[in-house]
């Protein structure tokens, strides 16, 4: 799916609405803000909590008529491929004594569906991922899962792209539109940012999760959890966006269509894509029934 697709079906939102929507409590917290950073402090997750969460944040319905998500997977050497299920393609599951690290909208041990709008956008972004890590450069094949909605369907969506959408910009005085430009900058940077996890996770978790109630459980702030992040994609320069959707919406919601296994370059990683990636369709994978537990059918390309 493109962006201006994206786009298309965000603008079918039936329905905005904000937590605290006093403009002047925005703009002031974001003066502090600014401030703080100004002086050389970083903003901790908890004192932007203080200062802004919640105020003005943008949530959206959104009817989407038709969904394909994209998820790249790295299968390991010693894994039977003959022996896959639908689910080691899908979000780490601790259930199945998977470890959950922290990621860009999930904290640790709280697993969360992240894909691309774009088959491409899904392997660049693996392969950014496993770059940032101790991995030296890529394995040779990669496995790129498509993820369908079961019928068209409402989301409860907060885009990153658009998390001052409802701000009356023609009650704001040119003053105070440049702190609400740098508050959109400064998000823009903590979602594109490889050291900002600790932040971004927790801002996500408390909008796809819910916040904790310091009891041992999480109680959301919304009467309907937020089911689905949007966030710009970093390694397409914003040309394609990434998803982060809860294991429930998932699990209800969407089905998988089928799955490619790709071979790529050797020794591959974020730093020689400038010539682009030739890459070589191996195999096909779909559910060989209707059965939860169903393993992967492979089918075998002509070369």
């Amino acid at each position: 799916m493109s962006m201006s697709e994206t786009a298309d079906i965000l603008a079918l939102a039936t329905t905005k609405y904000n937590m605290k929507n006093n403009i002047r409590d925005l703009i002031e917290g974001i003066q502090k803000m600014r401030y703080l950073l100004n002086k050389g402090e970083p903003i901790t997750y908890e004192q932007y909590y203080n200062l802004l969460e919640w105020k003005y944040v943008s949530f959206q319905f959104g009817n989407f008529p038709k969904l394909n998500v994209f998820r790249a997977t790295i299968i390991g050497q010693n894994e039977d491929e003959d022996k896959l299920d639908q689910f080691r393609f899908s979000y780490p599951d601790p259930k199945k004594g998977v470890k959950v690290n922290i990621g860009r909208a999930n904290i640790k041990d709280y697993p969360m569906f992240y894909g691309s709008t774009d088959f491409m956008g899904s392997i660049l972004e693996i392969i950014k991922t496993e770059s940032d890590s101790k991995i030296k450069s890529i394995p040779s094949t990669i496995f790129v899962s498509e993820w369908t909605i079961k019928k068209p369907t409402k989301f409860i969506v907060h885009d990153i792209r658009n998390i001052l959408s409802k701000v009356p910009y023609d009650k704001v005085s040119p003053e105070e539109t440049v702190y609400l430009n740098f508050y959109l900058k400064y998000f823009s940077d903590i979602f594109s940012s490889p050291n900002a996890y600790d932040f971004s996770s927790r801002y996500a978790h408390n909008l796809l999760v819910g916040i904790d109630d310091k009891k041992g459980g999480y109680s959301n702030i919304l009467e309907e959890p937020i089911e689905m992040l949007i966030y710009p994609s970093i390694i397409t320069k914003s040309q394609t966006v990434n998803y982060a959707i809860t294991p429930t919406a998932i699990n209800e919601k969407f089905s998988l269509k089928s799955i490619s296994k790709m071979q790529l370059p050797e020794n591959l990683n974020k730093d020689n894509l400038g010539n682009g990636i030739h890459m070589k369709k191996l195999k096909i994978g779909r559910l060989n029934s209707k059965k939860e537990d169903a393993l992967i059918e492979w089918f075998d390309l002509d070369s």
